[in-house]
């Protein structure tokens, strides 16, 4: 008699998270958001401005597509106060439909004379 083993493998969809829902931050200081997944790995993380603009790295912004981090060295009122979104996406998941998660943070920016 031979004994045969078979394994399941079972992936749980990206679930986006960011650390905090609201930041609060001096024109000029800089701000580092983590966005975080509970799915199966490994899972892409992206960063969309209040435009829903896609946020690539350079200038003040740093984007680990790794980790879920994104920081902003420069925080300028005018460009970055308001709603940032954090994309978690996993194409190793079979529901096409179930592959991509987003969650909301809101970003305010103090003006020096605020502070």
């Amino acid at each position: 008699s031979q004994n045969a083993s078979s394994f399941i493998t079972i992936q749980i969809p990206p679930t986006a998270a960011i650390g905090q829902a609201t930041y609060t931050v001096q024109q000029g200081n800089m701000v580092t958001l983590q966005c975080n997944s509970n799915g199966t790995g490994p899972d892409t993380f992206s960063w969309q401005d209040k435009s829903g603009a896609v946020i690539s790295n350079g200038g003040d912004y740093v984007v680990n597509n790794a980790t879920g981090s994104l920081t902003i060295s420069n925080v300028n009122y005018a460009r970055d106060s308001g709603t940032i979104t954090c994309v978690v996406s996993n194409a190793n998941i079979v529901d096409a439909s179930q592959r991509m998660s987003s969650t909301t943070a809101v970003i305010t920016v103090l003006d020096f004379n605020e502070c």
